[in-house]
């Protein structure tokens, strides 16, 4: 069994996290931890993303007694920088500059991306340098029987299993665990480690498999709300609104959740012509862009923006909603001034939350 206070100093640590935009997704990993991986439409998702990968990779690694490596900030070293100097051609120079800019990043940006992605990732180097060994088999042996002390052979074995790289596998034996944790724990704890894995499927691109395993998690536990609202994001992104309202719907104090549900709502409306759906979506993504104004912090501001664009290109019946949502973020955020050019220049290919309503619907 997981000390918990145990976890929560290991989840406190000053975890090396570095984010890279890769096309309509943005990568996120723990640097010091091989395995520990996410991505998400924008900074602030994929962040959210990898801290919940963080805690499982420490919940098995806790569980199997595997070591945790110590975070880079903590060595008290020098050694590495993170700063080094490269000479080029002038060519070169200029052609990574204008890559970068095409990109929207800086050069130092979309440099450190290419090294990260071309080269050999760290869990392909980490496999080549050791002979990784067979789970014990006093574990796999544990891990058979039907008692609650089984639970965390099984979870052992699966994070083994990710540690691999086989994560759909890894998966699939957390919700092995997840059937000895209803058996012997309740269902609402089970609902819960179900959505955990879930959300470990949903990371690493696998959403056929993390769709089966909230579904299951709520068949567990229909009131979990975490893992409606992921599930609800999920169906959203895949286009599937009515299914992603009803489960939206459920998770009121979900912020996310409420913008998620307020786009679906607009998307379904348009596509039904249902200006009454419509209006209900524009009032709900008010609600959620409200909240995320007076509570987020500056670097939230361009997802923010972006949001916005989504939302005027509704239409002639969004721009009061737009115009009230600038006028309360100018005298509630700690953003600065904003008008209605900032709202224009945003990058609206971004995606931080919902899908932009398409060309076709724009007039409708």
């Amino acid at each position: 069994m997981i000390n918990a206070d145990m976890l929560d100093v290991q989840l406190a640590r000053s975890w090396t996290r570095e984010l890279t935009p890769d096309g309509d997704v943005v990568s996120a990993r723990v640097v010091e931890l091989d395995g520990c991986f996410s991505e998400g439409p924008t900074m602030e998702i994929a962040l959210a993303n990898l801290q919940d990968a963080l805690e499982l990779w420490l919940e098995a690694a806790m569980e199997s007694g595997s070591p945790i490596p110590e975070p880079r900030a903590e060595f008290g070293s020098s050694e590495y920088s993170g700063r080094f100097t490269v000479r080029v051609a002038q060519s070169l120079h200029r052609e990574l500059s204008e890559a970068a800019r095409l990109e929207g990043l800086s050069l130092n940006q979309f440099v450190s991306g290419l090294l990260a992605n071309n080269g050999p990732s760290s869990r392909e180097l980490a496999t080549a340098a050791s002979n990784i060994p067979d789970i014990r088999e006093d574990i796999a042996a544990d891990a058979i029987a039907e008692s609650v002390n089984s639970i965390g052979a099984r979870k052992g074995i699966a994070g083994h299993l990710r540690n691999l790289g086989a994560t759909n596998l890894a998966c699939l034996v957390y919700a092995f665990a997840a059937e000895l944790v209803a058996r012997n724990a309740g269902a609402q704890q089970a609902a819960n480690e179900y959505g955990k894995a879930a959300a470990l499927a949903r990371n690493n691109g696998s959403n056929a498999l993390a769709e089966s395993l909230w579904t299951e998690s709520l068949r567990l536990d229909a009131t979990n709300a975490r893992s409606a609202s992921r599930l609800g994001q999920l169906l959203h992104h895949q286009g599937r609104y009515p299914e992603a309202i009803g489960l939206l719907e459920r998770v009121t104090e979900d912020n996310y959740a409420t913008n998620f549900l307020g786009f679906s709502q607009i998307q379904l409306g348009l596509q039904r012509h249902d200006d009454d759906l419509v209006e209900t979506g524009l009032s709900n993504a008010e609600t959620a862009l409200r909240r995320w104004a007076y509570q987020g912090s500056a670097r939230e501001r361009p997802a923010w923006l972006r949001q916005i664009a989504h939302l005027s290109r509704v239409g002639p019946r969004s721009s009061t909603v737009v115009d009230r949502l600038i006028k309360y973020a100018n005298g509630n955020s700690n953003w600065g001034c904003i008008d209605t050019a900032d709202v224009a220049s945003s990058d609206t290919d971004e995606d931080s939350g919902s899908d932009a309503v398409s060309e076709v619907d724009r007039d409708v």
